[in-house]
């Protein structure tokens, strides 16, 4: 089995950019505080010695977006999940599938967000294959500071691909016409 590529996960990656820069750098209607896309310094990393999971931090990056704090370009809703695009996409049509509900990762997950999660993941992946024309999907979700994980509320990446094309580098931002651009395709494919 191959070794997990901790590089994977890298958004927002505190040493490599600054979301806040790119987000004021677009325009003013995506101005957002420096301060709200800071990278959040957390006090722990792993489950106790109980075997209990660290409490749900509030300020990550994800919850600020669920509360309109962060802007995001926003591919689909419903009561449960929300989907996104990914600022720093691996291929054309990187998305994300996040719970709309507090949960850490998989691991303190309930049933029901996972359900509701993998129901929009698998809509997601039909409908990024169908507006990249891929040939499959790549789907993502890193658990823990040892698996990965950076920010801390459980996500999905969907990924479309082709055969023969490689992931691009993670932790380089996309151009936001261009990641509209692509939003439009792939809500186009959702109708």
């Amino acid at each position: 089995m191959a070794d997990v590529d901790l590089n994977q996960d890298k958004w927002p990656h505190p040493t490599r950019h600054d979301p806040a820069a790119f987000f004021r750098d677009v325009s003013p209607s995506w101005a957002v505080d420096a301060a709200a896309c800071a990278p959040q310094k957390r006090s722990h990393k792993r489950c106790n010695r109980g075997g209990r999971m660290t409490a749900y931090d509030d300020q990550n990056i994800f919850a600020k977006i669920l509360r309109g704090e962060i802007p995001s370009i926003k591919l689909y809703e419903d009561d449960d999940t929300y989907c996104f695009m990914d600022i720093m996409p691996r291929a054309d049509g990187h998305c994300l599938v996040i719970p709309k509900t507090p949960c850490r990762n998989v691991l303190d997950a309930s049933h029901d967000q996972l359900a509701s999660a993998m129901k929009t993941v698998q809509l997601m992946s039909h409908a990024v294959m169908k507006a990249f024309g891929a040939e499959g999907v790549t789907l993502q979700q890193f658990n823990e500071d040892a698996g990965g994980q950076e920010v801390y509320h459980l996500h999905f990446h969907i990924l479309p691909r082709h055969a023969g094309v490689s992931l691009r580098p993670p932790g380089k931002m996309a151009e936001m016409d261009v990641l509209n651009a692509q939003a439009a395709q792939i809500r186009a494919a959702l109708e």
